[in-house]
């Protein structure tokens, strides 16, 4: 430890350019900051402490007559899914059904369950979905129609975004082919409010989703 004839203190560095220098080669150039019971005014503007503030720890500064803290900014929500197996769409109902049994490839804030399919918001905010579904190959009558679903249960703004592909006027009176559509929904959500989406078809009888990772695809991005 040295002090410079100009009042500069190092640790663990020789050469300190600034007031307090702790940089060297160790890699050991931290410091340790804890808690004081000094008022804000006691201790000075500037000063800096590291305490509890309700149920979290972080860094406070002193604006000279109270102590504030630091806002730490939280990862944000970021899901990336793929599909990869069928599942089984029965023809008619309203509702949907609820797609389930996802392959998850990103989730930064460990919210999306791949196996039930819902996500739930680790926070309040603003969240854009968008999901790709398309069935596996098969007869697709006149008048027929696929139908993507995003669903969630806040009570703030639209709670369900229905996207809808329809197939009218064959000539052939039907066709062989696959389908589906993209839906994207954008949500205000609170913290513990959840997405799911569902899909549904009149095809006439029980339609699979195509076991195709790069054609059923959930993406969830908190802005």
């Amino acid at each position: 430890m040295v002090v410079t004839s100009q009042g500069k203190l190092g640790a663990g560095n020789i050469a300190p350019i600034t007031k307090v220098d702790l940089r060297n080669a160790s890699n050991e150039n931290i410091i340790g900051i804890g808690v004081t019971n000094q008022s804000a005014s006691s201790a000075g503007a500037g000063a800096v402490q590291y305490h509890e503030s309700g149920s979290n720890w972080g860094l406070s500064y002193s604006n000279g007559s109270s102590w504030v803290f630091l806002p730490v900014v939280p990862d944000k929500a970021l899901v990336y899914a793929t599909k990869n197996t069928a599942q089984s769409i029965n023809s008619g109902g309203t509702t949907g059904t609820t797609i389930i049994n996802w392959v998850e490839n990103t989730d930064q804030t460990d919210s999306f369950d791949p196996t039930t399919g819902v996500f739930t918001a680790p926070r309040d905010g603003v969240y854009i979905v968008s999901v790709n579904l398309a069935t596996q190959s098969g007869s697709i009558p006149n008048n027929s129609y696929t139908e993507t679903i995003v669903q969630s249960n806040t009570t703030t703004g639209v709670p369900q975004f229905r996207c809808v592909n329809s197939y009218p006027g064959y000539t052939t009176g039907s066709a062989t082919n696959t389908s589906g559509n993209n839906c994207t929904a954008i949500f205000y959500l609170q913290t513990g409010n959840t997405i799911s989406t569902g899909f549904r078809h009149n095809f006439g009888s029980a339609r699979n989703l195509a076991a195709d990772s790069s054609l059923n695809t959930l993406t969830i991005t908190q802005l």
